[in-house]
């Protein structure tokens, strides 16, 4: 599973290994940045679909240093470690370079001829596919 966490939304995405290759799944609107509730949807999907492990991108600017977006997403995994810890969850959680994956994402969706209004209710998600394909790519060099 992968999340691509913003302030305003979080994209998921899982990997099917059989095919080798990772499906956007949903966009998940965040509640007045009411992180517990955020936590709660993502443990509910974590629980669904039998997730072993999750991959988070990482926002860092051009030099490698942290930026804001950062620092709201260790702050999400840091809670979502908790949550984990209370319910005796053991998912790992890896954190993986997301520069340009929503720049990449709008680029496939504009080529796919999506209007603008219909790109900008699933580019979080097409993300969070692309942080899930580099990660395997990666990993399984």
């Amino acid at each position: 599973m992968s999340l691509d966490v913003g302030s305003k939304t979080i994209g998921v995405a899982f990997y099917r290994s059989c095919v080798r290759v990772a499906i956007p799944h949903k966009t998940l609107l965040r509640y007045k940045q009411d992180i517990d509730s955020d936590i709660k949807s993502v443990l509910k999907l974590v629980g669904q679909e039998e997730i072993d492990a999750v991959v988070i991108g990482m926002p860092v600017q051009l030099n490698r240093e942290e930026s804001e977006s950062s620092r709201l997403v260790r702050a999400f995994t840091q809670k979502l470690l908790e949550y984990c810890d209370g319910m005796s969850l053991e998912l790992p959680i890896t954190f993986y370079d997301e520069r340009f994956t929503t720049s990449m994402a709008n680029q496939i969706l504009k080529e796919a001829k999506m209007k603008r209004k219909q790109r900008n209710k699933v580019d979080n998600e097409v993300a969070a596919a692309i942080i899930l394909e580099n990660f395997a790519a990666k990993a399984l060099l």
